[in-house]
Formats: C-alpha cells, structure tokens, sequence
C-alpha cells in the first residue's frame, strides 16, 4: 500500500542548525500516528513541513504517491485541501461566536449558499455536542470546550488527514485524556488520517496506531505503538520509561 505522506531523505536546517536530518518517514491512511520526542526537537517543523509551510533543504515528500515538488500548482492545492490543522493554542478568533469559527473553513473554501453552511455546522455542532453553545464566544467557553470547537473546524471540510500540533497543552490530566479520547473516537467515527504532535507519554500510546520518535534530527524509532516498549534504542528507551514503570 503506498503511504498517504511519505518522506525520504528529507533535510531542514535553520542558519547553523540542522532540525531534520534525512529523514524518512511514512504515514498510513486512516490510522493515528503520533511523532512524539522532547521539546524544540523538531516535531512541528515535520508538521509544517507535511502541509507545505515548509519546504525541505533536500529529499522529498509525497503525497498520495505524488511527488510534491513536481506537482503544478493547481494539483498543490488540490491536494493541500484534503489536509485540516489543529494548532496548539487552537487559533480560536475571539471576534467570531462558535459557529463563526466552525463555518470560517467553508466560507474560505468553498463557494455555498449560507443555507447549506448552517446545516453542515449544526450537524457537526451536534455531533460533537457543541450546538447549544454555536451562539457564544471562545471568551465564554471552557478550554476543553474551546479544544472540541478547534476540532469541529478542522472536520467542517471533511478532510482525509488532520494535523495535531500539541493539542493537549496546558491541560490537566484528566481534561488531556478527554482529548486524546475526542481525538480517537472521531477519528473512528470519522475515517480521517490523524498526525499528532505531543510529548505526552503514555497517554498517546493508547490511541496512537503507529509512533515516530524524533531526537537529534533523526527518526531512531518508527513502528507500532505496541510495540515501541521494546524498542532497544538507549535514548528511545529512557524517554518511554517513565511510561512502564
């Protein structure tokens, strides 16, 4: 099967310092794959890079098979269209109610009557039990409220993959697995691919199908979630450990 994204041999730098280090990496269709690793280590520039805000020094990407530097401009936004992004601090526009936020994706790119709008964002609303709140503000909303809002606006297009980028930052523990599970259940509920970036460790073991390790620019481990316990990497072994313990 081909990989939905696939690197190889892919190179960063910024000035003197070198994020990505040929790396090759491949993310399935309709799975979870977490890039976990410690902070500043590159996760999100692999991110970015998988969208096309960022371009490699060296090696290519691929998407759907496709190399992406020999697509026309026309197949790059064809394909940058199956992609949704959930950043970190969600990106939420405070000027904007709920609903506003949710249906911004629709009104930018595609051309629908409002009619069409509202029932496509009340019927996420609904299924993710935002539509008693489509009225308020992010101001007036909880932060696990205002996470489940960020994920509404990246389905509203009905994308084949989503890009995580620390999606449970600054939360507790308990508020941190109830995203990781909305993240799980819609993904099932849903079919889309989902790529996460986190540092959370163990939680993401328990939805993530497959698991990238990024330390020191490399990828030093890229396989199953299951199966990242026995791993025989120093590094990759003292990073999970606090995870079998």
């Amino acid at each position: 099967m081909v990989p939905l994204i696939q690197f190889k041999n892919v190179s960063k730098s910024f000035g003197v310092q070198t994020v990505l280090n040929q790396i090759d990496l491949a993310i399935e269709k309709g799975r979870i794959t977490a890039i976990i690793g410690k902070s500043g280590v590159g996760k999100s520039v692999l991110l970015k890079h998988m969208i096309g805000l960022l371009k490699p020094d060296s090696g290519n990407i691929f998407l759907d098979g496709k190399n992406v530097s020999q697509m026309s401009g026309k197949e790059s936004r064809h394909i940058r269209q199956k992609f949704s992004y959930m950043f970190q601090n969600m990106a939420l526009f405070d000027s904007m109610t709920v609903y506003e936020n949710i249906a911004l994706p629709l009104q930018e790119r595609r051309q629908l009557k409002k009619d069409k709008i509202d029932h496509q964002v009340m019927e996420l609303s609904k299924k993710l039990e935002l539509d008693d709140i489509t009225y308020k503000y992010p101001s007036q909303i909880s932060g696990g409220m205002k996470k489940r809002v960020a994920l509404a606006r990246a389905l509203i297009t009905n994308p084949e993959i989503i890009l995580f980028d620390e999606p449970t930052t600054g939360l507790d523990p308990i508020r941190k697995h109830a995203v990781f599970e909305m993240i799980s259940n819609n993904q099932k509920a849903f079919n889309y691919t989902a790529v996460i970036v986190t540092h959370e460790i163990p939680d993401i073991f328990y939805i993530a199908h497959k698991i990238a390790f990024l330390e020191d620019a490399r990828i030093l481990y890229n396989g199953d979630a299951d199966a990242i316990g026995y791993c025989e990497n120093p590094i990759v072994k003292k990073f999970i450990k606090p995870a079998y313990q």
